[in-house]
């Protein structure tokens, strides 16, 4: 246990104590955010103040869902640091078992991914109070599971990618074509079945953040500021948890199987 504590405390700092993880992972991700949520705010000009909560509501919830699967370079730039090249070599001649270095790093980056989210909320939150936001457990679970595929898919970037610069190029490919299918780059598919699917279920972006956008109209509902009749969201709700779990336990097999195989050769 002390050897988890000791690699992951030694994680950590070297995070920490770069100053591009800082500007890159919390300053960034924060700017744009409020950058957005202005736009936003421009945008819903004159629809009224509770359309105005709602779409801020709903872009804060897809940067910090989005932003989670951007995190996961803090977990592969560990990896690909420790676990190739020459550290690597000096590790498979050490007494601690590579992979505890594994765990130690995805426990940390997790961590961060974390700390990430909760602090870019809180700041818009306490910015903006006006917002409308989904349930705060709903929009809890998700951070999790969000970060969970977050870190699952750092982990599969080095048993996948040849370096770290391909494996930046194959991150930054499914980030956005993950936004740009769940419809937050402002780009609108219509309003056919196969539209809908692509913006609600075509991939973990995708179902994340509508389940919180129909939650977040929900709840709106409830209080009394919508004045139109919404079907209560708990069945494609519990339907996009589902399809979420799935994922992540194939999306964990394949990371198992790739990496018993990277072992064995």
């Amino acid at each position: 246990m002390r050897e988890f504590a000791h690699i992951w405390k030694h994680y950590a700092l070297r995070t920490l104590r770069r100053p591009i993880t800082w500007a890159l992972y919390l300053g960034l991700p924060l700017g744009l955010t409020l950058v957005n949520v202005l736009a936003n705010i421009g945008l819903a000009e004159g629809m009224g103040a509770e359309a105005q909560g709602q779409m801020v509501g709903n872009m804060v919830t897809l940067m910090i869902l989005s932003f989670q699967f951007f995190s996961s370079e803090v977990l592969y730039f560990d990896l690909f640091t420790t676990l190739r090249g020459e550290v690597a070599n000096r590790l498979y001649m050490s007494p601690i078992k590579q992979n505890k270095f594994f765990i130690s790093a995805v426990g940390w980056s997790w961590i961060f991914s974390i700390l990430q989210a909760t602090t870019i909320f809180t700041i818009v939150y306490l910015v903006f109070p006006e917002a409308y936001f989904p349930s705060f457990w709903l929009l809890g679970i998700m951070v999790l599971i969000v970060s969970i595929l977050s870190q699952l898919k750092g982990a599969l970037m080095p048993l996948i990618a040849k370096n770290r610069k391909s494996a930046d190029g194959i991150s930054a490919i499914v980030c956005f074509g993950m936004m740009f299918l769940s419809g937050g780059l402002l780009v609108h598919f219509g309003d056919s079945e196969f539209a809908t699917f692509l913006m609600t279920r075509s991939n973990p972006l995708a179902l994340a953040w509508s389940a919180l956008q129909q939650d977040t109209a929900w709840q709106r509902y409830l209080s009394g500021d919508l004045q139109v009749t919404i079907p209560d969201p708990t069945n494609f709700i519990t339907t996009n948890l589902i399809i979420l779990g799935i994922i992540m336990v194939v999306l964990f097999a394949v990371v198992v199987i790739l990496g018993r195989r990277r072992k064995t050769t």
